[in-house]
């Protein structure tokens, strides 16, 4: 029998091991730092992700992914339904698209969020914490810098894809559904 808790309690599950819930971050999401990420994209790659965002489209282009001077292979593509800016992408870089059991730092994806309605890229960040101290379920934030085939591309916000790592993190029992937006069914 498990005992309920609250964010950062302890839970006692049937098998009498302890365990803290929701788990920690992410290193990439440490408060404290500001991360660098680096994308090279092929021309090619890079003329789709300009097309994909001329049509309004969501595709994965291949990308080599630099952090900390560890480089892998991962899949990029834009970010965003109604908040699409043309002049600064958004991107969710992927690391499973091919192996769906690959992850980077422990995730799937990254998630690199600049909305044009928050120029300030700390609406997460603010919330976030408070959420954790409400204990609330909510996702790992801080800002990072992004470079895009060798050349500074701006600030964003460095956001925890909800997905089922997330739930991992949060929940004891993380299987169920995830909807997006509360009615779109994910899982």
């Amino acid at each position: 029998d498990s005992s309920s808790s609250a964010a950062g309690e302890t839970s006692t599950s049937t098998g009498g091991e302890a365990s803290a819930w929701p788990e920690a971050c992410a290193d990439i999401y440490d408060p404290e730092i500001l991360p660098t990420f680096e994308l090279t994209f092929s021309d090619a790659a890079w003329q789709g992700i300009e097309a994909d965002c001329s049509e309004g489209a969501q595709n994965y282009h291949p990308v080599e992914f630099t952090y900390d001077g560890e480089t892998v292979a991962a899949m990029a593509r834009l970010k965003g339904n109604w908040s699409y800016d043309c002049r600064k992408y958004q991107f969710v870089i992927s690391f499973n698209e091919e192996d769906p059991e690959a992850r980077f730092h422990g995730l799937r994806k990254i998630v690199l969020d600049a909305p044009w309605y928050d120029h300030t890229l700390l609406h997460e960040r603010l919330a976030f914490p408070l959420f954790e101290s409400l204990g609330l379920p909510y996702s790992c934030a801080n800002n990072a810098r992004l470079m895009v085939n060798g050349e500074y591309y701006g600030l964003f916000a460095n956001l925890e894809r909800l997905d089922k790592e997330y739930l991992q993190r949060h929940f004891e029992e993380a299987d169920g559904n995830l909807y997006e937006a509360g009615y779109e069914l994910e899982t």
